[in-house]
C-alpha cells in the first residue's frame, strides 16, 4: 500500500525490509545510539507472534526521512483479550521537520489493513508528537504522574552541600520520624510475607497475572513471557524484581533499576488490594533504604486502583511533570471511544515503547 504525499512517499514495510534505514533514522533522534542487537530485541524478540508494522517516509531519492512503528501487543480490555497496537519510534530527520511528516505518517497508518484489525492503538508520546497525534484522531485517555520518595535524608542533604554537622543532626532527628510516619503494617492474613530481590522470572509471575481481577480494566499483558522479554532479557539495562511471596505464591512485584544514586520503578503489580499495594511499596522502600545505594525512588504511574492511595500513604510526593497516554480506537464511532475511555487504565512507564 503506497501513496505520494507532497514531497515524500509513504509506505508500510516489515522490519526486515527497512532494518538498516530504520536504525539510522532512529539513532539520529537518540541521545545514545543503539546497536543491531537492541533493535532485534525490540522488534523480533517480543512474545505474541504478530509482526511489527513500520511506516516509512522517503524522499524523491528514496532516502528514508521519517519512520514510526506499531507493534501489536496482547492487552486485556474489560477482562477479554484483545490485540492493541503500541506506537513508538516516531522519528523525522532534522532537515524534514516542520513539514508535517509525522502527521502524514499518522494519517497513513490509519489506512493500513493490519492496523484496522486491532482493537485500538496506544501511545505514550513525547510532547512534540502529541499535537500531530491529536490532529489525526488520537485522544488522551490517561497520564502517568511522576512521584518521588526520599530514601536517605542524609544523602539528600549532602547532595545539596549542607554542612556536615547540620546534615548529621537533622538526619538523626528526622529519619526515624519520617519512616515511622509512612510505615505500613503487613495485611493481617495468615503467614507472613517473604520479600526478596530476584533477576529472573519464574512461574509465580504467571500465577499472579492469572489471579488478577481484570474486570473493568485496560491493562497490557504482564505474564511471565512478557516480563522476561521486557525486563529480564533487556540488552542495555539491568532490571531486577522485588517480590513478595506468601506460602510460595507471588502476591506482588516491583520491577526496578538503579542509576547513580537514584532508583526507578519501571513496573509494579499486585492483587487488587489497597492494603497490599501500600505494603508492597513500603517493603520496597525499606529494602532500598537497607541496601544503602539510592537517595530517592521515582515512579511514573497513572491514577489506577494501585496508586490512588498507596503512593501518598507511604510518602511519595507527586511532581508537576507527566507523561501522556493517548489512544485511537478502530473507526467504530463514538460508542467505542467512550467505552474505552471510561475503563480503568492501568499504565506504568514500563508500558512505554522503548
Amino acid at each position: 500500500m503506497k501513496s505520494v504525499v507532497e514531497e515524500v512517499q509513504l509506505s508500510a514495510a516489515t522490519y526486515q525490509q527497512c532494518k538498516a534505514d530504520l536504525m539510522r533514522v532512529r539513532n539520529a533522534n537518540r541521545d545514545v545510539a543503539r546497536d543491531e542487537r537492541y533493535f532485534d530485541w525490540r522488534y523480533l524478540g517480543r512474545p505474541g507472534g504478530r509482526p511489527p508494522i513500520i511506516v516509512q517516509a522517503r524522499n524523491g531519492s528514496g532516502e528514508m526521512v521519517g519512520s514510526l512503528s506499531l507493534i501489536p501487543h496482547s492487552y486485556w480490555i474489560d477482562d477479554a483479550v484483545a490485540s492493541v497496537g503500541l506506537l513508538g519510534d516516531i522519528s523525522v530527520a532534522s532537515a524534514w521537520r516542520g513539514k508535517s511528516i509525522a502527521q502524514k505518517m499518522f494519517q497513513f497508518l490509519s489506512g493500513v489493513d493490519e492496523v484496522r484489525k486491532l482493537r485500538c492503538c496506544v501511545v505514550l508520546p513525547n510532547e512534540p508528537a502529541a499535537r500531530p497525534l491529536e490532529k489525526t484522531g488520537w485522544v488522551n485517555v490517561s497520564r502517568l504522574n511522576r512521584h518521588i520518595r526520599v530514601v536517605s535524608i542524609e544523602r539528600m542533604l549532602r547532595r545539596r552541600s549542607c554542612p556536615w554537622w547540620f546534615t548529621r543532626f537533622l538526619s538523626a532527628v528526622a529519619t526515624p520520624v519520617y519512616e515511622w510516619k509512612y510505615s505500613v503494617p503487613a495485611p493481617a492474613a495468615g503467614r507472613a510475607y517473604e520479600a526478596a530481590v530476584v533477576e529472573t522470572v519464574d512461574a509465580g509471575f504467571d500465577g499472579l497475572w492469572e489471579s488478577l481481577d481484570k474486570k473493568g480494566m485496560v491493562i497490557a499483558c504482564r505474564d511471565r513471557a512478557h516480563l522476561a522479554w521486557r525486563f529480564a532479557s533487556h540488552p542495555v539495562r539491568q532490571y531486577r524484581f522485588f517480590v513478595l511471596r506468601r506460602d510460595s505464591e507471588l502476591h506482588g512485584y516491583v520491577a526496578f533499576h538503579v542509576q547513580d544514586d537514584h532508583c526507578y520503578i519501571d513496573d509494579v503489580l499486585c492483587r487488587r488490594d489497597a492494603g497490599l499495594a501500600a505494603y508492597l511499596l513500603h517493603a520496597f522502600v525499606k529494602n532500598q533504604r537497607e541496601t544503602g545505594v539510592a537517595t530517592t525512588i521515582a515512579v511514573q504511574i497513572n491514577e489506577n486502583f494501585f496508586s490512588k492511595t498507596a503512593l501518598r500513604r507511604i510518602g511519595f510526593v507527586r511532581r508537576q511533570d507527566f507523561q501522556r497516554v493517548m489512544m485511537k480506537p478502530r473507526e467504530d464511532g463514538d460508542a467505542e471511544r467512550a467505552f474505552l475511555n471510561n475503563l480503568d487504565w492501568f499504565m506504568t512507564i514500563g508500558d512505554k515503547d522503548i
